[in-house]
């Protein structure tokens, strides 16, 4: 993610030369990150369909966010990312106009800060409904969930702000320059190659170079280092409160068959007293008959069905934390989305350590590792719906039923054209047996 920045001498790019346009090089850079951002653009545009089309997604309020999160990053894909691509197959050598190098920096600012913000308040959901799942339903409602995304998508705005802040101060002598020396300056191709050899002259670059420390750090703190240390301090509860409350399950499971077997489900035999205390029949079986028919004897059935009820509650309790409950669902839910931000920590955290570093040693980032921390933070934006497919099975679901209903159309319009194109034939065969035949 660009953060700040403007238009350099074109010096300061790298040589581009017929021979790298024509390289094979120069086209598996294009058609690798062109890759990316096709992945981007198609896996945000399904999950934003997904969530639009399924009627169980549609009613969890979790989707809010993560729709607001694909926008985001379809936002980048479109906006963003093929600028970003031009930028850098041309070698950091910026062909568009002066006030379009600003508000390329100002749209990259913009949707990759709203897409590390939504994966806060998607946290922060998750935080609520795990630890205080009783009173979920009054802390969020669909009024407080786009609140949220509408505050996440002004303070990602206000952090890009002082670049769109630049272009609007900037004075029409420093415009017209600097379009000066953006436009094409070869003119003449026989001209160029005796004025500087056989570089290209394509127009200056658009760069980060010229911002200031105090901006740096700044936007780095907004869009990354805030974010992350809030998202840690959420997932770090939600896990804690996992642990505690599937450690407390299991105990719940282990007293309830120790019970079991305490109450007399040690074995075969008969002939025990009807309270299984000390007999030598099955404890559970007794208390089942005794549930459904009881005996003569009050006191004594009456016993043993309580010892069944608490037994079979505590069996109910400890299903609560197995992959069929609730507890098992969001706990499902919320490995996803711990996956989402270890993803995210993983591709932002080296460009914005390398960012922050920046400025203070400006000369101690290799332009090559840097490039490589650059692009690392756009594929977060083409591994989000990725995560999705793997992990929730409602989003894999909602993803099937789409494509497959996109295919069954084709084929319906394919057999339709077959149908009338049999019709016709068959009716073109009819009218000349009857021309034939009045003949």
């Amino acid at each position: 993610m660009s953060i700040s920045g403007n238009l350099s001498d074109s010096s300061s790019g790298h040589c581009v030369t017929l021979a790298y346009l024509q390289s094979a090089g120069f086209a598996l850079l294009t058609a690798g990150l062109a890759l990316i951002n096709a992945a981007v653009i198609l896996g945000n545009i399904l999950v934003v369909l997904a969530a639009c089309t399924s009627t169980k997604l549609q009613g969890a309020l979790t989707s809010t966010f993560v729709v607001s999160l694909a926008v985001s990053d379809l936002l980048l894909g479109l906006g963003v990312l093929p600028f970003s691509i031009t930028h850098q197959v041309l070698l950091k050598h910026w062909v568009f106009s002066s006030w379009w190098c600003q508000i390329w920096l100002a749209l990259d600012v913009w949707t990759c800060t709203a897409s590390i913000l939504n994966l806060v308040i998607i946290s922060l959901d998750r935080y609520i409904s795990l630890r205080h799942p009783l009173k979920y339903p009054n802390l969020m409602d669909r009024k407080r969930a786009r609140l949220l995304v509408a505050g996440v998508w002004a303070l990602a705005c206000a952090i890009s702000l002082p670049t769109l802040l630049k272009l609007l101060l900037q004075t029409d002598a420093d415009e017209n320059d600097s379009l000066r020396r953006s436009t094409w300056l070869e003119q003449d191709k026989r001209t160029a190659n005796e004025s500087v050899g056989d570089c290209l002259q394509l127009g200056p670059t658009c760069t980060i170079a010229h911002s200031t420390p105090g901006y740096i750090v700044y936007s780095a703190l907004g869009s990354f280092f805030l974010p992350f240390l809030i998202m840690t301090y959420f997932y770090a509860h939600i896990f804690a409160a996992v642990h505690r409350t599937l450690k407390a399950g299991r105990r719940g499971a282990a007293e309830n068959g120790q019970l079991r077997i305490h109450r007399g489900g040690g074995g075969g035999g008969g002939g025990g007293t009807a309270s299984g205390v000390g007999g030598s029949g099955s404890g559970c079986g007794r208390g089942e008959t005794l549930l459904s028919a009881p005996t003569g004897s009050g006191a004594v059935p009456r016993q043993a069905s309580w010892t069944t009820l608490a037994a079979t509650a505590a069996t109910r309790r400890a299903a609560q934390f197995t992959s069929g409950g609730r507890y098992g669902r969001e706990l499902k839910a919320a490995r996803m989305l711990a996956i989402i931000c270890i993803t995210f920590v993983g591709c932002w955290a080296p460009f914005f350590s390398v960012y922050l570093y920046g400025a203070v040693c400006p000369d101690c980032i290799s332009a090559l590792a840097f490039d490589i921390c650059f692009w690392l933070g756009y594929v977060n934006s083409a591994l989000n719906p990725l995560i999705y497919a793997l992990f929730s099975a409602d989003y894999r679901r909602a993803f099937k039923t789409l494509i497959l209903r996109r295919r069954r159309r084709q084929y319906d319009t394919i057999g339709t054209l077959a149908r009338r194109g049999l019709h016709g034939m068959g009716a073109l065969a009819g009218a000349r047996r009857d021309q034939l035949n009045q003949g």
